[in-house]
């Protein structure tokens, strides 16, 4: 088994820590995105200092669940405070060799500089607990407060994501993104870390414990849907949005050289009917092929599909709906270097940069709306916006260390700007209907209305002719008002506030007012 670098020593060799002025000097340069007078938001402003919590690791993409929670993936760490990694508990491995027994049970660092060493104090020993290339964390509360985890494996519910095995070490899978639908946990997956050959979709029924893999992925070899992150919408994608799932995509999860990697789209509908899961049904989902007519094209071959315009980024980043401002998000921790006084920083000197895009549909168009100062992959917080704030992740790069930390991007607004959700996938919730035995709330499409018949008073309102239930004359009630449906022992049954006037005072009412319409 051979050690992989972790994310932060890929960093380090983007950003030229490792490689010399020649490889700094080719880094693209980005500047401040130009006014966009159809977009929400005209800028962004990061607020200071990060919210450290010392749980080792990075990546950090996160999803909200059903049951209130934030699910959290991570890569290359141990998911835990106050412990030092080794990959086998109570044996021997390469780990150990970085540490040294000072009682039974408790270890210190041979060099006490390391990156564990600045998440949490090394001054005493310490207790070791187990590393692994992913791994998923449930946290509690809302951020920023989330609930203190106890036992023994702390806050983490699953390592090895998803073979919960050693297996997980032939290819060292990394998480691209993880979305929770209705009960179920779904979770984009790559391999190898950097540069993947291959992306698939795993899911878990039971909250993050045990996965499945989806076999015969198609998105292998160059295909630039090998790490998908799937667009964050609601609690449990609580509202459906259009009825489908989104998810932004690209082939690297960090790109190899400055050229910075073209953001793809795909979507699936989410029709769960007859049991199936569609999800993880590869042959269900569509790719975008460009705009015709102002329409967006799909087609069922990912060969087809075509990268969106502009959006790109050096890596893998993040998506969501942003309910606040009614419009799409994409985070980038890394789209280049920027000078410090255009990410707000008190100097002139060149430095990492992130990026925030938006768009009114998934499909764009998007815009860079704001820069900040960065340097690391970044996730966005799904639960706790504001109207003009965000939360994410960030960890090992630019001024954060090799931990889960909690930022908060604030948002100003275009004061001329575009504004709420539009159709084909904004804003608004679907009526929805459950599906039996899969959790989830497969969407309905309304196509029309009709009226059926009026059930209350004498008189119909709108055609004037007598009503099938006559309830004035059989029971007094000639009107109502505030409904409230409710079940009672098999029956359904209504809460009201009565009406005071008489159905001829009503229909006097509406002569009155088509005569003098007429």
């Amino acid at each position: 088994m051979r050690w992989r670098f972790p994310l932060s020593a890929l960093f380090l060799l983007l950003l030229g820590g490792c490689a010399g002025d020649g490889a700094k000097a080719q880094e693209p340069t980005v500047s401040p995105p130009p006014p966009c007078p159809d977009c929400v938001i005209s800028g962004v402003r990061l607020e200071t200092p990060y919210i450290r919590y010392p749980y080792v690791g990075d990546i950090w993409t996160m999803t909200w669940a059903g049951d209130g929670r934030l699910y959290a993936m991570f890569g290359d760490g141990t998911g835990m405070k106050n412990c030092l990694p080794t990959l086998l508990l109570g044996e021997p491995d390469e780990f150990d060799d970085l540490q040294r027994e000072v009682r039974p049970g408790c270890f210190l660092p041979r060099e006490p500089n390391n990156e564990y060493c600045e998440v949490f104090s090394c001054a005493s020993c310490l207790r070791q607990c187990l590393y692994t290339p992913a791994g998923l964390l449930a946290l509690d509360g809302d951020p920023p407060e989330f609930a203190e985890c106890s036992g023994p494996d702390q806050c983490v519910r699953a390592r090895h994501v998803p073979y919960g095995d050693l297996a997980i070490y032939e290819h060292s899978d990394k998480p691209s993104s993880i979305i929770a639908i209705g009960t179920n946990l779904y979770a984009q997956m790559h391999f190898p870390p950097g540069e993947p050959t291959y992306g698939y979709i795993a899911r878990s029924r039971d909250g993050g414990e045990n996965w499945k893999i989806a076999p015969d992925s198609p998105w292998g070899g160059d295909s630039p849907f090998r790490v998908m992150m799937f667009i964050q919408r609601d609690k449990a994608y609580g509202d459906f949005g259009d009825g489908y799932l989104y998810a932004l995509a690209m082939g690297q999860e960090v790109a190899p050289d400055p050229r910075p990697n073209r953001i793809y789209l795909a979507r699936v509908k989410l029709d769960f009917s007859g049991g199936r899961d569609p999800v993880v049904d590869y042959d269900a989902w569509r790719y975008f092929a460009g705009m015709k007519g102002g329409k967006p094209r799909w087609k069922r071959n990912p060969d087809k599909a075509r990268p969106l315009d502009g959006l790109s980024s050096l890596a893998q980043g993040s998506a969501m709906y942003h309910p606040g401002i009614g419009r799409y998000i994409f985070l980038s921790g890394f789209v280049g270097v920027a000078r410090g006084s255009a990410l707000g920083l008190a100097t002139d000197e060149p430095y990492p940069a992130g990026a925030l895009f938006e768009a009114p549909a998934p499909w764009g168009p998007w815009r860079q709306v704001g820069l900040f100062p960065a340097g690391f992959i970044a996730s966005l917080v799904p639960k706790g916006s504001g109207e003009n704030d965000v939360w994410f992740t960030a960890a090992g790069g630019g001024e954060v260390t090799y931990n889960l930390n909690l930022g908060r991007l604030v948002f100003t607004r275009n004061s001329g700007g575009g504004g709420g959700a539009t159709s084909g996938g904004g804003g608004g919730g679907s009526a929805t209907v459950g599906a039996p035995g899969t959790g989830f709330a497969p969407p309905l499409e309304l196509l029309s209305t009709r009226k059926r018949e009026q059930i209350i008073g004498d008189i119909d309102f709108e055609t004037l002719k007598s009503t099938r239930q006559r309830t004035e004359t059989r029971f007094g009630l000639a009107y109502t008002d505030l409904g409230a449906p409710f079940e009672y022992k098999g029956r359904l049954c209504a809460e009201f506030d009565t009406g005071r006037c008489t159905n001829e005072e009503l229909v006097a009412a509406i002569v009155g007012r088509r005569n003098a319409a007429a």
